[in-house]
């Protein structure tokens, strides 16, 4: 009896709130190991099942909620704040159709649909698309780095933070040269503008070249008054990686995990040093 319930609940799970939970109380009479003793949690998981099936209204003739919906995140969404995946959530309410907004009614029904008033659209698509903390736009075609020459692209980035040394530094700031991969890193005691700014200027203009364009994340480090100033004077672009996607400058990351690999190897080979 028990398997042929399940069997029928299962079909209907989409529209059970907390369906699993309840199921699996039922589930666990079916083992071999375990003695089939029918108790209170049985009792109300069953009840539970039967009424999300068999019932829409309640005792006061008010609608149940009949169906849910979920979505999973993506990879680059994990890495949203709160009131990001908030305001993310919000916009899933919201759909265009035939050149109509919609939004979705889940107070009565997931199948109910409000169309969303003419003098309120240029509203909504505003907060959802343009606010700081609204949904980002659809994604762009991916373009790789195109190099033709050393020095048309350095990526610089920081590995943050480690153990703090004898000498006191506890980040590393790192330039990859995109075309002939060759890497400059340095030890610094934290990762200040002024720091940013004297590895740029010493390590890589007055040493190498002036890049045309420098690749960094949205980081304070590099986002700021000073690089800017810096890269304006010598002539080199500044290209922002975007955001939540670190792979844009993949090529630095990649010799970031390389570099805090071999740090932790000769950290457990020379202990204390």
């Amino acid at each position: 009896m028990i398997a042929r319930i399940s069997s029928l609940t299962s079909y209907y799970r989409r529209f059970i709130q907390d369906f699993f939970t309840s199921a699996a109380l039922l589930h666990l009479l079916l083992r071999k190991d375990v003695s089939y003793i029918w108790t209170k949690p049985q009792q109300k998981a069953f009840e539970h099942l039967k009424v999300s099936i068999l019932a829409q209204l309640d005792d006061d003739n008010k609608k149940h909620i009949i169906t849910y919906a979920s979505q999973s995140i993506s990879g680059v969404e994990r890495n949203y704040a709160p009131t990001e995946l908030e305001y993310l959530a919000a916009a899933q309410h919201y759909f265009i159709q035939n050149q109509q907004l919609y939004r979705r009614n889940h107070k009565q029904s997931a199948l109910s649909l409000l169309v969303v008033k003419s003098n309120e659209v240029e509203r909504i698509l505003h907060n959802i698309h343009n606010e700081p903390l609204g949904r980002p736009k659809p994604k762009e075609p991916l373009h790789p780095i195109l190099v033709r020459q050393p020095f048309d692209c350095v990526g610089t980035d920081y590995v943050r933070p480690l153990s703090r040394t004898t000498k006191g530094n506890q980040y590393i700031i790192a330039a990859t040269e995109y075309l002939t991969k060759k890497v400059k890193a340095s030890a610094t005691p934290n990762c200040t503008t002024q720091i940013t700014a004297q590895f740029m200027y010493n390590e890589i203009i007055c040493r190498h070249e002036m890049p045309k364009v420098i690749l960094t994340d949205r980081a304070t480090s590099f986002q700021n008054e000073l690089i800017t100033a810096l890269l304006h004077i010598v002539g080199t672009k500044h290209r922002l990686s975007s955001l939540y996607h670190r792979q844009t400058n993949g090529l630095t990351e990649h010799f970031n995990r390389t570099l805090c690999t071999i740090l932790a190897k000769y950290a457990e080979q020379h202990h204390g040093e």
